[in-house]
C-alpha cells in the first residue's frame, strides 16, 4: 500500500510476512509518524489489531515496511472465517 494514501483510522490488513504467524491479521491506523533517518524520511504506522491476539499477545504492530500493508478486503465475516480456517490448516494448528 502506498504510504500518501494511509489515513489513520482506515482498516487495513497486515500481511502474514509481517507479523511471522502465518495468519494475515486486520486492524486500524491509530498513528502515522514520520522520521528522518540517514536525510531520507521513514514513515513509521502503527496499526491496532480489531479482536484478534497474536501468539504473543501483541495488540497491535507498527509498519515501516509500507509492502507488508494492504487494504482491508470487504469479504464477508464467513468467508474470513473459512480463510482462516483454512490457514490454520496450512500450519497444522489446532481447529478449536
Amino acid at each position: 500500500m502506498e504510504f500518501s494514501k494511509m489515513k489513520v483510522g482506515q482498516h487495513v490488513e497486515v500481511l502474514p510476512e509481517a507479523t511471522g504467524y502465518g495468519l494475515a491479521y486486520q486492524g486500524t491506523i491509530s498513528k502515522i509518524e514520520t522520521m528522518r533517518i540517514h536525510g531520507m524520511l521513514q514513515p513509521f504506522v502503527t496499526i491496532d489489531f480489531d479482536d484478534i491476539n497474536t501468539p504473543d499477545g501483541r495488540r497491535g504492530i507498527t509498519i515501516t515496511n509500507m509492502r507488508l500493508v494492504e487494504p482491508a478486503p470487504t469479504f464477508n465475516k464467513k468467508w474470513q472465517e473459512i480463510n482462516d480456517l483454512v490457514m490454520k490448516a496450512r500450519l497444522g494448528k489446532d481447529f478449536h
